[in-house]
């Protein structure tokens, strides 16, 4: 199973919740999220918390892929996938296209840009525009770009997530060597999901956690997913 919900949209301990119940089902979990390496290392703690001692490990054996997969762990395995810098050229005409448009950095490492607005123009719909108008650049191709809510108490999308990979890289990463049989469940419609939701899996926002949690139940007792799919 394949978990895209890191308190997006979703509050972070219903996610919590569900990824217990798939782990003591001895269920094998991935986790692609936008979120830095230090909020999956929290979050493998928090869900060591939940589970019985001696079923602790299985927290440590979720591979993270964090950053919009810009790179990929889990605490008890280490490294998967190495975190590449975003190429020189490509940041060269990111900070031009970000200059025209009236943005600036707020936050900037190697391998990650995150762009605000300059003045008091908060509007989400310009800024998705925007952001659809940077993955149209050749030298932004390969990277992940997704709207974001950056700042303490925000509630709407106000930032654009520049990043060295993409969600789409990591679902392909992660399944470049098999046609292993997964389920993809996000919980960001609108956004980053629509790159690794595939026909049979599913986006929920908001109060759709109970719509998360009965396919989670539908998974567990190992009832047909495509038929239970064809019912949501």
């Amino acid at each position: 199973i394949v978990f895209d919900i890191d308190g997006t949209l979703t509050p972070i301990e219903e996610g919590i919740q569900i990824i217990v119940k798939c782990l003591r089902k001895k269920k094998k979990l991935v986790f692609i999220t936008g979120r830095p390496r230090s909020f999956c290392l929290e979050l493998a703690e928090r869900i060591q918390e939940k589970l019985p001692a001696r079923s602790s490990a299985l927290a440590q054996s979720i591979l993270f892929y964090c950053s919009n997969g810009s790179e990929a762990f889990s605490v008890a395995g280490g490294v998967h996938k190495i975190r590449k810098p975003i190429p020189d050229a490509s940041k060269k005409r990111i900070y031009e296209v970000l200059h025209t448009l009236g943005l600036e950095i707020s936050s900037e490492r190697d391998y990650r840009i995150i762009a605000t607005y300059k003045d008091k123009d908060k509007n989400p719909n310009k800024l998705l525009a925007y952001k659809e108008q940077l993955k149209t650049l050749p030298e932004c191709s390969g990277l992940g770009i997704y709207l974001i809510k950056w700042g303490e108490g925000v509630s709407e999308f106000n930032a654009i997530d520049i990043c060295s990979s993409s969600k789409k890289a990591a679902i392909d990463d992660l399944f470049q060597e098999s046609s292993i049989s997964h389920v993809v469940i996000g919980d960001d419609p609108e956004n980053s999901d629509h790159e690794i939701i595939g026909d049979l899996d599913i986006s929920v926002e908001g109060f759709g956690i109970l719509k998360t949690k009965a396919v989670v139940k539908a998974l567990l007792s190992h009832a047909p997913w495509t038929s239970f799919r064809s019912k949501i």
